[in-house]
């Protein structure tokens, strides 16, 4: 599984391109990153139908988003540039590195990721969490997971593949 060095990320520049033709979009990099792998993004609305705009939701094996304390998972609001904490993130017992390595989100505004992991935001978790937006809270999905996961899908109807 390739991954993505978000140290690139910080170093790159948001240039405006000279000379864009019409129709054409400018592009670059997020000027600011995580100090480690980013394995996973997708994009999250936070309140679902409500007035919040979306937000790219990261998770991989970091510890921080530009200075915040972020644990393996960080919100970025694209109109602002900002970073936020998903509470404190996810954490591992003694002898592995807590990874996010794949990250969901619902219709409803939730948020899903799965990894390989132990607990999020101090919750007892077994490698798949869901956070609560309202709440600012995470919660275990069930027994949870037997293993690492690398994939997540949200079906429809609502439920967690």
């Amino acid at each position: 599984m390739a991954t993505l060095n978000t140290g690139v990320m910080a170093a790159g520049v948001l240039a405006a391109m000279a000379g864009v033709a019409p129709g054409q979009c400018e592009t670059g990099w997020i000027p600011q990153g995580t100090n480690g792998a980013v394995r996973a993004a997708c994009t999250w609305d936070p309140d679902g139908a409500g007035p919040l705009g979306q937000r790219v939701v990261v998770g991989g094996a970091f510890s921080r988003a530009m200075h915040l304390v972020t644990r393996g998972v960080a919100a970025l609001d694209p109109s602002t540039g900002a970073w936020t904490p998903m509470g404190m993130g996810v954490g591992a017992a003694s002898g592995f590195v807590p990874s996010v390595n794949a990250v969901a989100a619902g219709a409803d505004g939730a948020l899903y990721v799965a990894g390989q992991f132990s607990t999020a935001g101090g919750v007892p978790v077994s490698n798949i969490a869901k956070w609560d937006e309202t709440t600012k809270t995470w919660s275990a999905l069930g027994s949870g997971l037997d293993g690492a996961a690398y994939s997540l899908h949200v079906m429809p109807d609502g439920d967690v593949i």
